[in-house]
């Protein structure tokens, strides 16, 4: 049962990452603002590798949490309902192959537009 709930998890967690990653605006826009996010707190290293073509580095809930802050992980659990824990746990699955995902060329696009366009796919493909 433990995997599946897991699933659940990540399937409740997904589409509100995806409209996490649409919605922000500005300079730290989308998941390129997302990478500059996790390369201040000093995990520059597992974000490139999320982006690069090799293997996708791991990242704990902790360092999730440090480096979106607190209250990012709170509004989204809030957002899932669940606990904090668990959304920076399923977060932390569920980033790594999703920023894989949205940069198939191993960089990210130049303008932003396929990303947009990744994630609209995504979003179609999974039904939400």
């Amino acid at each position: 049962a433990g995997s599946s709930g897991g699933n659940n998890l990540i399937l409740t967690l997904l589409p509100l990452v995806l409209m996490m990653l649409q919605n922000r605006g500005g300079a730290g826009s989308g998941i390129g603002g997302l990478l500059q996010q996790l390369q201040g707190a000093g995990l520059g290293r597992q974000a490139d590798s999320w982006v690069g073509t090799g293997a996708n580095e791991p990242i704990s809930p902790e360092e999730l949490r440090a480096a979106l802050g607190q209250e990012s992980i709170h509004e989204l659990a809030t957002r899932a309902g669940v606990s904090d824990e668990e959304a920076s746990g399923g977060l932390a699955a569920l980033l790594p192959e999703l920023v894989n995902q949205l940069t198939p060329e191993g960089r990210l696009p130049p303008d932003g537009g396929q990303v947009d366009t990744a994630l609209a796919d995504l979003q179609r493909s999974l039904g939400i």
